[in-house]
């Protein structure tokens, strides 16, 4: 086995007396150069010396500087990989929450192996990530399979609408003003029409009024 030997080195060592060995072996006085340190022409000892030496003085080539690069890149790829992989899946835990604290999706272990079976079986193989939580509701909620559990809770109607009024025109044949008439249309209108406004306005307001005092009653 070949090692790289740098002739520099070695003749401002502690060893340089196997400077001129080397250096007969690779016909150069310096530089660095490959050597079978075990075929060399000297004794064991000189051989052992020359060996420890060369790994305390290692030569670090272009080709190994590339090699510990790349190897450098791509623990750091593994890395980023494996911390994404963690991020996605907490976003993708906390998307699933957020479906059962916003929507009702009751937190069940069926509604979770439902779902970690849809991640299993998509593309990602397993893959947590807030999109296919999304995917996996979508596939699993009622606008798909309809297989996952849900809280059942009674949801108020919302209140009825006022009913909108019927306007007839007056005695005289003039129109009735609408109770949300504007100000500018007030000012234009008759004696008549105003009187008739006035009125029915105060039995609107009064019958609104004992509407909401009989709901808040009725709760006694």
């Amino acid at each position: 086995m070949k090692t790289l030997i740098d002739l520099d080195a070695l003749k401002n060592s502690e060893c340089r007396e196997l400077h001129w060995l080397v250096s007969r072996v690779v016909e150069q006085t310096s530089g660095v150069h490959e050597v079978d340190i075990a075929t060399l022409p000297t004794t064991p000892a000189a051989r052992f010396r020359l060996a420890q030496w060369s790994l305390l003085n290692l030569v670090v080539t272009t080709k190994d500087t590339e090699a510990i690069a790349a190897h450098a890149r791509e623990v750091t790829a593994r890395e980023e990989a494996e911390l994404k992989r963690i991020t996605d899946e907490f976003r993708g835990i906390a998307r699933l929450q957020q479906y059962c604290n916003e929507q009702g999706l009751e937190e069940t272990p069926e509604n979770l192996a439902a779902v970690q079976a849809f991640i299993d079986a998509s593309p990602v193989k397993g893959y947590w990530s807030q999109e296919v939580v999304d995917a996996a509701i979508q596939n699993l909620g009622p606008k798909g399979k309809n297989v996952l559990l849900w809280d059942s809770k009674t949801i108020e109607p919302p209140p009825a609408p006022e009913p909108t009024e019927i306007l007839k025109p007056l005695p005289n044949g003039e129109p009735r003003l609408p109770l949300d008439v504007d100000a500018v249309t007030l000012r234009r209108a008759s004696v008549v029409q105003l009187k008739d406004w006035k009125v029915r306005k105060r039995v609107a307001e009064g019958s609104q009024y004992l509407r909401r005092v009989g709901g808040f009653s009725s709760r006694f």
